[in-house]
């Protein structure tokens, strides 16, 4: 796509499915439905990281995966700046989307019931997963932010801090995620409610907090990194 090359594993497809299943229950088109809006919004996504990259001289390839998305060989930029705008062009593509389909389309307006529900989870994918990934959790498009900004601020403990971060973050969307899909009480709703969770999600996020663990476990007692190699992708 626009001279990029675009890999899609079958794990994608596999996940976007289990995410989507519910819509059987009214339609097996708007499974399918779904999956192709995950796509279009993930695509969108990773596009905004490649494509910068590219206009910062780079040559990225974007691999769709299991659990979302990846930018390749974006990491090779030495100005942190750089690296920052091609970090932030992920999400700000899903949320200019997000944000050009609600100025276009009103919802529950289209004269064919599938094209509601497509607009429906392209708003709600472009939206609540970009800002989710804004999160200062590692290795999300806000763990890296962050990552930028603490080892750029210390460079001998801005690492350990940005873990140290992520893990309580990841930790709380685990718990909050697992609590949502057990039933949670009208007193947690009220106050957490409008945070997304699912089984999916606790599961997500307690990925990421074992994987944050085992990199803070990695990490010397003192030790600057102010590039754009942490010490366990070397």
């Amino acid at each position: 796509m626009f001279g990029i090359p675009v890999c899609v594993q079958p794990w994608f497809w596999l996940t976007a499915a289990i995410l989507s299943w519910s819509a059987v229950d009214i339609g097996f088109e708007y499974l399918l439905i779904s999956v192709a809006c995950i796509l279009v919004s993930i695509l969108a996504h990773e596009l905004g990281h490649a494509l910068t990259a590219r206009w910062f001289g780079l040559r990225p390839m974007i691999v769709l995966h299991a659990f979302g998305g990846l930018a390749l060989d974006v990491g090779g930029l030495r100005e942190r700046w750089k690296r920052l705008c091609v970090t932030l062009a992920g999400p700000a593509a899903g949320l200019g989307l997000w944000l050009l389909l609600s100025f276009i389309f009103t919802p529950g307006l289209a004269p064919i019931q599938q094209w509601n529900y497509a607009l429906w989870v392209l708003l709600f994918v472009n939206l609540y997963w970009n800002l989710l990934n804004l999160l200062p959790i590692y290795p999300l498009d806000g763990g890296q932010i962050s990552a930028e900004l603490f080892t750029w601020a210390d460079p001998y403990h801005g690492l350990r801090r940005t873990l140290q971060v992520s893990l309580v973050f990841a930790g709380f969307m685990a718990i909050h995620g697992l609590i949502l899909s057990k039933g949670a009480s009208p007193a947690y709703r009220s106050w957490f409610g409008w945070i997304p969770g699912s089984t999916f999600s606790a599961i997500l996020f307690g990925l990421l907090v074992l994987q944050n663990y085992q990199m803070l476990q990695q990490l010397p007692a003192r030790r600057g990194y102010d590039n754009d190699r942490l010490p366990w992708g070397r």
